[in-house]
């Protein structure tokens, strides 16, 4: 039996900055940022990390934009679900930097997958639950560790991090990446059975709009896994 839910699509170039490691010593930098979709019900699925190059200095917005999600189903299953809890993977505690920050894996309810890694500043309290979504299982597809966004090499922090983006597998191509990272206590990429993307677009039709313009008017899509 087809699993049926909907769900809306946006893309929001708002974000809220959440961390950065400037004054940790590190080779490479990194700023984090949090979507802000003005429009009502929407959330992330993850947070966003940006790597230096010679186009921003700390504090610059991205300049793309974020897929962001609301449930809107009626009947039978449910596309999305927050997080239950999350464990933390990294802080960066040792490192000097000027702001205390720390990364969080999301705990998704069972039948869920959670597709990106958040992060919070201090080293003791999580993100929000409220703040996130997970998606369906059923909505999501294997894939594969994208390039290296940032090592902490230099940082002086206790535990190693690195943060990787994602990226389709060859075997499983049009997975939908979300623009969301991973984060593991290594500056060797992450297990490939711990990452995935949204579903394969043949199965899913849907109708994306930009959050931040008071025009948009998304419209339902509706997800389909057979």
């Amino acid at each position: 039996m087809a699993l049926m839910v909907n769900a809306m699509i946006l893309t929001s170039n708002e974000f809220d900055l959440i961390w950065n490691d400037k004054g940790s010593g590190a080779k490479a930098s990194i700023q984090t940022w949090r979507a802000a979709p003005k429009a009502n019900g929407y959330l992330p699925l993850g947070d966003l990390a940006q790597a230096a190059d010679n186009t921003w200095i700390y504090g610059t917005k991205p300049l793309g934009a974020f897929v962001v999600l609301q449930d809107v189903s009626t009947d039978g299953d449910v596309a999305l679900k927050n997080p239950e809890s999350f464990t933390n993977i990294w802080t960066d505690a040792g490192s000097g930097g000027n702001t205390d920050g720390s990364i969080w894996a999301p705990n998704p309810p069972n039948g869920f997958t959670a597709l990106g890694h958040m992060v919070n500043t201090g080293h003791s309290t999580p993100p929000d639950t409220s703040s996130y979504y997970c998606i369906n299982t059923q909505m999501v597809v294997q894939a594969q560790s994208g390039p290296l966004i940032y090592a902490d090499t230099g940082s002086g922090a206790k535990k190693d991090l690195g943060v990787w983006s994602f990226a389709p597998t060859p075997t499983q191509p049009g997975g939908i990446v979300l623009g969301t990272f991973l984060a593991n206590n290594s500056h060797s990429a992450p297990p490939e059975n711990s990452l995935f993307d949204l579903i394969d677009p043949q199965y899913v039709t849907w109708v994306t709009a930009t959050a931040s313009s008071r025009r948009a008017k998304p419209s339902r899509a509706e997800f389909t896994a057979l």
